[in-house]
């Protein structure tokens, strides 16, 4: 599995019940649920810690938005207004709004 992916909460539940509630060793639970030992590790031990098996990460990840909803709603009525409108012809406008970003954004 990639390392960038997100086990599910209840991957994360059946991974702690099979190491308290059977004899399994955590090689055999990660052979098991499909996923690496270091996961099966770090899940049991953050759950041994907080009681808690959720991932420690709050809220959305990645980089943040440049724009807010309402010139995200701005942007999408003047280009449904005029749909020949361009990125850049977009951006321009969002310049003079006072927000920097590409004409890729």
């Amino acid at each position: 599995q990639s390392t960038t992916m997100d086990i599910t909460p209840r991957k994360r539940s059946k991974i702690v019940a099979l190491s308290q509630h059977t004899q399994m060793t955590q090689r055999r639970i990660a052979s098991e649920c499909s996923v690496g030992l270091g996961t099966v590790n770090n899940i049991i031990k953050r759950f041994r810690d907080t009681g808690s098996f959720s991932p420690k990460r709050k809220g959305k990840c990645g980089r943040k938005k440049k724009t807010t909803p309402t010139q995200d709603r701005l942007l999408v009525r003047k280009s449904k207004i005029n749909p020949r409108m361009t990125a850049v012809d977009l951006n321009r406008d969002l310049r003079a709004s006072g927000t920097n970003a590409s004409d890729m954004t």
